[in-house]
């Protein structure tokens, strides 16, 4: 329950077998449950399957500009922590100024402790953190067509839009040009 840790997976192993202690461990927060006796292999291959799951999970975030992080993935304070981070970070997207200083004071959290937590559950820096933050809130207003790439560029806090384009480019795959004509094929084959 403690937001500095809730990020590492935890496997709890125990002789208890009956179905109450597995269900009373799970609902604690485990995420397995493996019974003694076990074999090595076992555990090894459950830490290696729950890392895989964890990575995958930050990889489609990561790549996807509409993916959110899944809920179920994380635990309650986990989850608290990210809501949390979203909304200061939603909050000061148009800032150009606003960085790892001004979020770690905003979350109430020292530089270390907010990057390692941010480390933890993204496997990113805080400031890659908030600066996929931008190009997936830009990718939403590039899809509504509303706006000029330029414009959107300062919207979500870039001071260059050149610098802009190239992240884009770098986390998405597309220039931000390209993806509004892929957004606008889609919305015409839809309709």
């Amino acid at each position: 329950h403690d937001v500095n840790y809730s990020h590492i997976p935890f496997i709890l192993l125990t002789a208890l077998t009956l179905d109450s202690a597995k269900v009373e461990g799970m609902e604690s927060g485990a995420d397995s449950y493996i019974e003694k006796p076990f074999s090595v292999e076992y555990l090894v291959s459950v830490m290696q399957n729950l890392l895989r799951q964890r990575e995958g999970m930050r990889q489609a975030y990561a790549s996807s500009p509409f993916a959110q992080l899944d809920a179920t993935a994380v635990s309650h304070a986990d989850e608290e922590f990210v809501q949390r981070l979203q909304k200061v970070v939603s909050e000061n997207l148009s800032d150009s100024d606003f960085d790892i200083a001004s979020l770690s004071e905003q979350m109430f959290m020292s530089r270390t402790n907010l990057n390692r937590k941010i480390k933890g559950i993204y496997n990113l820096t805080p400031n890659n953190y908030i600066k996929l933050e931008r190009l997936k809130r830009a990718a939403q207003m590039l899809k509504t067509n509303q706006y000029k790439i330029n414009e959107v560029s300062y919207m979500v806090g870039f001071t260059s839009p050149s610098y802009f384009t190239q992240c884009f480019y770098k986390q998405f795959g597309l220039l931000p040009k390209d993806f509004i004509d892929n957004s606008t094929n889609q919305t015409t084959k839809q309709q």
